[in-house]
């Protein structure tokens, strides 16, 4: 039954079921107190945001290693496996190959080390329920959830507003190289539309030509066509 007026006592009973919105890290050097006002003000960081505070293990990595160990390398820690489960099974890379020279990526810290191999793989990390995922940047083709506008007949209006809406050109890049090197990869459609809009990588982990080409070429097919984005203002509830 649900909780009836007259018997709710404030802070024992609930108008619904909990549910978990946000989970994150409170941080204390951030937090700030008004004696006056006996008001508080914290800041909240993401579970990602514990990937800044890790580093790049000693002997983990080694010539010949893959992306997706390598990443499992850096993210294997106690630091981390604590909050979040880490498996290969939720990785799922957008390119694989090996690294020719991990040097570089051991004198980096592990927020550092990762960015680089998510930009060269392709890839994107998040964790959703207490997993850390790696996938691929390009969206499946399922419907989460269906917004509608005023006077829509497919169902009730929940868009309030409609925002920060972008053409998506500003993320578009479609003429790459490797940093000083002299060959580049190139999505001719894009640049017919857009013109050249250059990106380099600047990576010394993978030194064999032919993978640097590929890994170019799948960034290229990746960031040459324009994504329209845009934020949706609608009532918070369970199912939004």
């Amino acid at each position: 039954q649900g909780t009836i007026c007259g018997l709710a006592i404030a802070g024992l009973n609930h108008l619904s079921d909990r549910r978990l919105i946000y989970e994150g890290f409170i941080k204390d050097e951030a937090t700030e107190e008004s004696v006056k006002d006996q008001f508080t003000t914290l800041k909240v960081l993401s579970l990602e945001s514990i990937l800044s505070q890790i580093e790049v293990p000693n002997g983990e990595l080694s010539n010949g290693i893959s992306f997706t160990d390598a990443i499992y390398a850096i993210l294997n820690q106690e630091r981390l496996t604590k909050l979040v489960l880490v498996d290969t099974l939720n990785f799922s890379v957008g390119y694989e190959t090996t690294i020719d020279d991990v040097s570089s990526l051991a004198r980096k810290t592990g927020k550092a080390a990762l960015d680089e191999l998510l930009l060269i793989s392709n890839s994107i990390l998040y964790i959703k329920d207490r997993v850390l995922k790696i996938k691929a940047r390009g969206a499946n083709n399922s419907i989460m959830y269906n917004f509608y506008g005023p006077a829509s007949v497919g169902g009730l209006e929940n868009i309030q507003d409609l925002s920060n809406i972008k053409t998506g050109v500003n993320k578009v890049f479609n003429f790459w190289t490797w940093g000083q090197e002299n060959f580049n990869v190139q999505d001719p459609t894009s640049i017919e539309i857009y013109g050249i809009r250059k990106k380099s990588v600047d990576s010394s982990s993978v030194t064999d030509n032919l993978k640097q080409q590929a890994i170019l070429g799948a960034l290229a097919t990746e960031f040459g066509p324009a994504r329209n984005t845009l934020n949706i203002k609608t009532p918070l509830n369970y199912d939004t």
